[in-house]
């Protein structure tokens, strides 16, 4: 008997949950050929602003989701807020700051890049019609489009982004001091972006290995990157990567033909690959985060760090040429380049992620 009341008052409970719960707007997101369901929560915040529609993009800043990843999910749905009337603004914060439901209390998005929209978050906070996005659900990354078959894509793509969510001019001046020690404009450089640590993951048993795309031996890299050298005429090679060991391995057969930029890396060794396996075995985002805040040196976090790897990716997109593996950082330099490469190739992803 008193196992059916329990059951009863847990059913009222969910009852009373659902007739109580934030009323939601369900739009669909078309992405290239690929529909969404978009849930919003909206709320009258304030009296401000009664004749607009503003849609606060609430993304975390995740351990297993880079902040180019972020950025290249973010590039879309901008553009479909644009496409439906909607003004959007972007909250780009750690993944605790979220708990709470507040918004804009330590947006780290205005470091580097514009918002798409002007009018300020202090106004936004107090206006009558302010949507936000539950937490994760906005994970649209684009699928790169074949360079040979649509270059005017890229084109147009890198037009919208200078126009809405380009870079801060004081950060974009850094960014352009980094290329130009790097890139000229009288050699040739092939630029080559991996991402080994997806392949790492996958070795030590990370079950979200398998949602990531799938890496080649870093050797098939090298192997690939001196076919294309010679294929397509390339002076120099310029790589992306955080591993000490990936650019003593290109540097013994680059030498002097290798370009990188000095920044903090790691070396793949035991004590890596320990601190890899402790991670492959969190369940959730938050242990995720708090093991990456306890083991700082390896989850490579702070603003030099950041500003270091956006540096890296800029100049890869400043390449004549691009080899690389699919990641946000890919993905980034593809739309930054704005369809200029001469030619392009990516290694085949068998796990075939649509998440980037």
């Amino acid at each position: 008997m008193s196992n059916k009341i329990n059951m009863i008052r847990g059913i009222s409970k969910k009852i009373h949950w659902y007739l109580k719960r934030p009323k939601r707007i369900c739009s669909k997101l078309n992405l290239i050929d690929h529909n969404f369901e978009y849930l919003i929560d909206w709320e009258m915040k304030g009296p401000l602003h009664p004749d607009k529609k503003f849609l606060v993009l609430r993304i975390p800043s995740l351990p297993e989701q880079g902040q180019l990843s972020a950025w290249s999910s973010i590039a879309y749905d901008c553009k479909w807020c644009k496409q439906n009337g909607i003004i959007p603004v972007i909250d780009y914060e750690p993944y605790t700051n979220f708990d709470d439901g507040r918004i804009f209390q330590a947006n780290e998005w205005e470091d580097i890049f514009h918002q798409p929209c002007d009018i300020p978050t202090t106004e936004i906070i107090m206006s009558k019609h302010v949507g936000t996005t539950d937490i994760g659900s906005l994970c649209h990354r684009r699928y790169i489009v074949d360079l040979t078959k649509d270059r005017a894509f890229y084109e147009l793509e890198l037009e919208y982004i200078k126009s809405n969510i380009w870079f801060q001019p004081q950060f974009y001046k850094k960014l352009e001091k980094a290329s130009q020690s790097v890139i000229c404009n009288d050699r040739k450089v092939l630029g080559v972006s991996v991402r080994e640590e997806f392949e790492l993951l996958k070795g030590v048993g990370w079950e979200g290995a398998l949602l990531h795309p799938d890496e080649p031996p870093i050797t098939t890299v090298l192997e690939k990157t001196t076919e294309l050298m010679e294929k397509w005429q390339c002076d120099y090679c310029f790589i992306s990567t955080r591993y000490t060991n990936t650019i003593m391995l290109f540097k013994e057969y680059f030498g002097e033909k290798l370009l990188y930029i000095e920044r903090e890396r790691i070396d793949i060794d035991v004590e890596y690959l320990g601190y890899l396996k402790g991670f492959s075995v969190l369940k959730t985002p938050r242990e995720r985060l708090e093991y990456c805040l306890r083991n700082f040196k390896y989850a490579q976090l702070g603003q030099d760090i950041r500003d270091e790897y956006l540096a890296e990716v800029f100049i890869l997109s400043q390449c004549s040429n691009l080899l690389a593996t699919k990641s946000g950082a890919s993905t980034a330099a593809m739309y930054w380049n704005g369809g200029e490469y001469e030619d392009v190739f990516f290694f085949e992803d068998n796990n075939h992620s649509k998440t980037y």
